[in-house]
């Protein structure tokens, strides 16, 4: 699979119980479930829907936890919803 610059660009995320689901500029959708990132699954629900874009919208951070994610990862992940 080839990644483009433009399919690393976050244009929605949600956070579920289960995952983080980021949709593309490009029209892509995935998903990370928390179990692949140690530090998410130990969190909190409120620690997890405590995040923001950063990196001109190609990653999330979640301040309370001090953990950062970037889609260039999640799409690497192989966890595509």
């Amino acid at each position: 699979m080839t990644i483009s610059p433009t399919d690393e660009i976050v244009d929605e995320i949600s956070v579920t119980d289960r995952d983080i689901r980021v949709k593309l500029h490009g029209g892509r959708s995935v998903a990370l479930p928390f179990t692949a990132v140690t530090t998410l699954a130990a969190a909190l629900p409120a620690q997890r829907a405590n995040w923001r874009v950063i990196g001109r919208n190609q990653g999330v951070h979640w301040p309370d936890l001090d953990e950062d994610i970037s889609v260039a990862g999640i799409l690497r992940s192989d966890a595509t919803g």
